[in-house]
């Protein structure tokens, strides 16, 4: 896979990649991406080549694994506390099977659950620290009284997700194999495994092999073997080479390996018994000792506890079973066991390959096919069946689950042999030569299977390790002599249930009594094991002798008729029992729709007839039994020791008695009488409350107990619950007590904290809560701080505080208690402006520019955050926002609703995106039609002279039509007309003349030495501040100067005619401020208007059209101009008039003080 074809990896020639970790991060996810992909697709199959190559690439751990932390997992169960390696190795096996199975497309019957009672999972995997956790990892999140289990909203597992912890499992149980055999290439990853550890692991290894191993099988040698040359150097089959003959392996046969010695090397190089090459040294009896020596030595009780160190010869293991490496194929580089060796060389195609014995070094080749082996003659046998498979069938490997085809004979998976074909082939020589009539004896057949001696899983007999915790087979030792007949295999006996218990004959777990299916393997009560493809033949009762070379019998051809017989009686009561079964599973199915059990089904067939007997469960025949067991079970002997009984009791015993009414009767007072006497022997409790605590707990032992021991702990936890309250002990005369109460209950930090709080609490005239002085004397250790802290006054209320009860204002640093501090700001939030916040203290506020300004709020959004409430903080951040949008120069209010935008400049029509309507950008009016392509002046001139509604209204609409706006935030009013000029923005409370627009200004504030000046500003000399003290005549003169038009009569249609002026003013009301006419007397040749708003009008009119009023100035008002704006009188010269020295004054101040034009 190329890594750069991923997008979410970098490319090839990205820097990123320059680095050498870089580069190991991507070869690592590269080859657990082709891993996974692996498991997903083939989840039997064998990552072993990416594994080994990850091993090889180092790298931290947590970069080649995704899910699993194996240092976390590892690390706990090694040591003096631990399992063991071996017990890990174990553990991952089993973890990596549960991760397969979950990838496989037909899953298993109940792959959505782990039960912890199940004795391989208790065994191998729980045992193990931190297994329980990988189990989430691949899905079991549920937590369940017995086990865990698949969330009910997951349907299926996340295939990605277990393939990539399956990977991790796999990846660790392989690296950790090969940290014990020492080849692993990295072993400076896994420093957290101490030598000492894996040595010890691999002792135990050791010794299990050579306790465990099963014997090799006896070879059967022919009668009259063939006179075979055999080469030097080559051994024959069965006959191994004698000790003294063994040599090195020549170095040109081995697999070249890197292993690490665990040991040096003895300075002995043989056994201290035997001679032989040793296997390890033990440093306590100071010998070194090959495996044998070392098993039979150290089995004496006083030798039992010694530690041996394995030495530097590396231990190979099998590459199909595990188990020691004996043989190494040089044909198929391979290296195998005996067993192993044997049935993967009995292939035809690999019978002639060269193996070398990694013992003696010899070379040895089987020089005979098995078909063409030479065999004692048989005669013709009777076939009775045929054990073979059906053609295009296929078989289960028994190592690692894998499906093969039945013409397949290694397992593609795993390599393992196919187990059924070599024992249908050995077993399959007896048979014949029985039904052939021979009397000879017949060679010894192994058992078809073989139980675990941990786990207790019944395996193959061709297995070597157990298929469920990976554990080698204990060795059988059968000594069968030539001579004497050997009895046919029988299946083992299972031991002895002990009480209440019943034995699957299926797994051989012990289950409860009253439990109608295992539940280890889910099979139904007295349901057997399933029959092995070896299991012996009907009528093969007989005992079968080694066959010896005489003379052959005849055919017994009357055995032959009863052998088939049987069979055929067999067969029908086989047919017979399918079909009660199916009968009693379809009677089950019907009951648990209806919401009965199994249990209660099949009892309830004991009960009544079969097709009867959801009838009478139905029909309340349950109710009346149980009623009838409680009433037999207290009318027996000794019934009032048990006392009275729970229905639950009476069901359970029902169900264990199988539907016996009689025997019901009889457990269920048994079973009482067993949970009082467990009761009784864990405390001293009286009969008959036992009795009514189990009755009342449905008879069970745990919940009665609980019951119980609470009754006993009543007095101590109404003593607990109904402890003194913390008054009642501060008011205590015994000072010792309350100081072990304050040193207790609040951990003052010494005896002298503790003494100073009581000196507090006990003063007179002050009244201390007592979490304030705690936190006094926690922080202070003196009583004179401790005092000032808890004696605060607040400058605003004038009441008394502890120091955490007052807020620190955070731009002056004034303190003012919490109800105080909250009452304040709220106000001056909903009601003022923020910028006009200040210190209800000192009245600091801190903001000299627009820096400061923005720090100050930010300190303020902090400490409002915690004191004031969500929505008053709300309404702050809001005018926080609104501030920020107004100090943005493109920002605009929309003419219709209180919204806006950010709007470019270049274009006058501004669309509003909330209520859709359109706003002039310049003249903040509402857009029509008629302004596109008109500026806002010549938009406002037509209005005037077109629109019929300004008409109709007269002047007092062209007042109202010119409004007001902010000259800071732009945000526009329609100003009623009356009052003073000095204008106040409700938005941003800038203060500024509704004149000229210039900013009102305090004392020197306005930067022209205006220090004794009040609240002023600086008004042009167009201004209505000073036009209006104007009489009208002059106005009208000064627009006739320069040519401009006014009106002297009202409009025609208008409703000026009334003779009082119909402009609009704010008027103070009793009811408050309302917008009023003015209702002034109208004079002639005014337009309608009184004389403040004629006069306003022209007003309007000059500033509009840019007209200098100071061509209208007298000789004073011209010297009253230059005088307040600072300019200089020219000295008049002798004999210039007052024409000419006025003249003068003018084009003086048009030269320096010029009339700014207005927007």
């Amino acid at each position: 896979m190329e890594v750069g074809n991923d997008p979410a990896r970098p490319a090839l020639g990205d820097p990123f990649l320059q680095s050498p970790i870089a580069r190991v991060r991507v070869s690592l996810r590269g080859l657990r991406d082709e891993a996974e992909r692996l498991l997903r697709e083939k989840p039997l199959g064998a990552p072993q080549r990416f594994a080994a190559q990850l091993a090889a690439l180092g790298g931290p751990l947590s970069d080649r694994y995704q899910h699993v932390d194996v240092e976390r997992l590892i690390q706990p169960n090694v040591g003096p506390d631990g399992r063991g390696l071996n017990a890990i190795l174990t553990a991952l096996s089993v973890l990596e099977k549960y991760g397969r199975n979950l990838l496989k497309p037909d899953k298993p019957d109940y792959w959505q659950t782990v039960k912890f009672d199940n004795p391989v999972f208790k065994n191998t995997v729980d045992c193990i620290k931190g297994s329980r956790e990988v189990l989430a990892k691949f899905g079991y999140t549920e937590r369940q009284a017995d086990g865990l289990a698949f969330p009910d909203a997951h349907g299926e597992p996340d295939m990605d997700r277990v393939a990539a912890v399956t990977f991790d499992i796999y990846l660790a149980r392989y690296e950790v194999d090969m940290i014990l055999k020492g080849t692993h290439p990295k072993p400076e990853l896994f420093s957290f495994i101490s030598q000492e550890e894996i040595g010890k692991s691999k002792v135990e290894m050791q010794k299990q092999v050579a306790q465990l191993t099963p014997p090799t099988r006896p070879q059967v040698q022919p009668a009259h073997p063939p006179d075979i040359q055999t080469p030097a150097g080559v051994t024959r089959p069965g006959i191994p080479p004698k000790p003294a003959e063994r040599t090195k392996v020549l170095a040109g046969n081995q697999r070249a390996e890197s292993e690490k010695h665990v040991v040096p090397a003895a300075p002995t190089d043989e056994c201290a018994i035997c001679a032989e090459p040793p296997d390890v040294r033990c440093p306590t009896c100071d010998k070194s000792l090959c495996a044998d020596c070392d098993t039979k030595m150290h089995t004496h009780p006083s030798r039992e506890a010694h530690e041996r160190v394995p030495l530097a010869s590396p231990v190979s293991m099998c590459d199909i079973c595990g188990g020691d490496a004996v043989m190494s194929c040089v044909s198929c580089d391979k290296r195998l066991c005996t067993d192993c060796d044997g049935s993967f060389h009995r292939h035809p195609r690999r019978f002639e390959h060269e193996r070398v014995n990694l013992k003696t070094g010899r070379i040895t080749k089987q020089v005979t096919s098995p078909e063409t082996k030479e065999r004692p003659p048989f005669l013709k046998p009777i076939v009775l069946r045929h054990l073979s498979m059906p053609a295009g069938s296929e078989w289960e490997c028994p190592r690692c689950s894998g499906s093969n085809l039945s013409t397949v004979y290694i397992c593609r998976h795993c390599q393992a042999p196919h187990p059924p074909l070599d024992m249908r082939s050995r077993s399959s020589d007896a048979e014949m030569a029985f039904e052939a009539g021979d009397g000879a004896a017949a060679p010894p057949r192994p058992p078809a299977t073989w139980e675990c001696s941990t786990c207790t899983l019944v395996n193959q007999a061709s297995a070597v390790l157990c298929g469920a915790c990976n554990r080698p087979r204990q060795a059988n030792k059968l000594k069968p002599t030539a001579t004497e007949a050997v009895p046919p295999a029988r299946p083992p006996t299972p031991p002895a249930a002990p009480p209440g218990m019943w034995h699957c004959e299926a797994c051989t777990m012990f289950n409860e009594a009253k439990a109608k299916v295992c539940v280890a393997c889910d099979r139904s009560k007295g349901a057997r094991a399933p029959r092995a493809a070896v299991d012996r033949q009907p009528g093969a009762d007989v005992a079968v002798a080694r066959q010896r070379p005489s003379e052959p019998r005849g055919p017994r051809h009357g055995d032959a008729a009863m052998l088939m017989a049987q069979e055929q009686r067999r067969k029908i009561l086989q047919e017979e029992e399918k079909s009660k079964g199916i009968e009693l599973i379809r009677l089950i199915r019907s009951g648990e729709h209806q919401g009965f059990s199994a249990s209660e089904v099949y009892c309830s067939l004991q009960a009544s007839s079969r097709p009867k007997a959801l009838e009478w469960l139905r029909g309340g025949g349950l109710d009346e039994c149980l009623d009838t067991i409680v009433a037999m079970a207290e009318n027996l002997p000794h019934a009032g020791y048990g006392g009275s009984l729970s229905r639950q009791e009476a069901t359970d015993a029902w169900i264990a008695a199988d539907g016996n009414i009689e025997a019901a009767a009889e457990e269920c007072l048994r079973a009482r009488r067993v949970k009082i006497a467990e009761i009784l022997r864990l405390g001293r409790y009286e009969v008959a409350a036992v009795a009514e605590k189990l009755k009342l707990n449905s008879g069970d032992v745990d919940k009665a107990l609980v019951a119980l021991q609470g009754e006993l702990l009543r007095p101590s936890v109404d003593r607990c619950w109904h402890a003194p309250a913390e008054d009642a002990i501060l008011s205590d005369g015994d000072d010792q007590r309350k100081l072990r109460f304050l040193l207790a209950r609040y951990e003052l930090q010494s005896w002298g904290r503790a003494t100073l709080a009581l000196k507090l609490l006990a003063e007179e005239n002050e009244q201390y809560q007592l979490e304030d002085v705690v936190r006094a004397v926690r922080d202070f250790n003196d009583l004179e701080r401790a005092r000032q802290y808890l004696k605060r006054e607040c400058p605003i209320c004038f009441s008394i505080f502890p120091m955490h009860g007052m807020v620190n204002i955070i731009f002056c640093q004034c303190a003012v208690c919490v109800a105080c501090f909250k009452s304040n700001f709220t106000f001056n939030i909903k009601e003022k402006n923020i910028a006009n916040l200040t210190c209800p203290v000192c009245n600091a506020s801190h903001q000299p520019d627009e820096e400061s300004r923005t720090t100050f709020f930010s300190l303020l959004d902090e400490q409002f955050r915690n004191y004031l409430d969500p929505e008053v903080f709300r309404l702050f951040e809001n005018k926080m926002r609104d501030r920020a949008l107004y100090m943005m120069p493109n920002f605009r209010w929309c003419a219709h609703c209180p919204n806006g935008s950010i709007h470019d400049a270049l274009r006058l029509r501004m669309d509003c995106t909330y209520c859709n309507k359109s706003t002039c950008s310049k003249c903040k009016k509402p857009w029509e039609v008629q302004h596109e392509g008109l500026t806002c002046e010549a938009f406002h001139t037509w209005k005037l002279d077109n629109d019929p509604e300004m008409q109709a209204a007269g002047l007092a609409a062209f007042l109202k039509e010119n409004g007001i706006a902010c000259p800071k935030c732009k945000f526009r009013y329609a100003l009623a007309k009356g009052g003073c000029m000095h204008f106040t923005c409700g938005q941003c409370k800038h203060e500024f003349c509704s004149g000229c627009y210039n900013p009102m200004c305090r004392g020197n504030e306005c930067g022209m030495g205006c220090t004794h000046m009040g609240l002023h500003a600086h008004h042009p000399r167009d201004c209505l501040h000073y036009l209006r003290d104007w009489d009208i005549a002059r106005l009208q003169a000064l627009l006739t100067d320069h040519n401009l038009a006014f009106n002297v009569q009202p409009r025609l249609g208008t409703v000026a005619n009334t003779g009082y002026c119909e402009v609009l003013e704010q008027k103070d009301m009793a009811n408050g401020l309302r917008d009023e006419p003015c209702g002034k007397a109208v004079a002639d040749q005014q337009a309608g208007l009184c004389e403040l708003h004629y006069k306003e009008y022209l007003v309007n009119l000059v500033n509009e059209n840019s007209v200098d009023p100071v061509h209208r100035y007298d000789i004073n008002e011209l010297r009253v101009e230059m005088q307040r704006n600072g300019l200089a009188e020219p000295p008049r010269a002798a004999n210039e008039g007052n024409a000419k020295y006025q003249q003068r004054l003018l084009q003086e101040i048009l030269a320096n003080i010029p009339l700014v034009k207005r927007d």
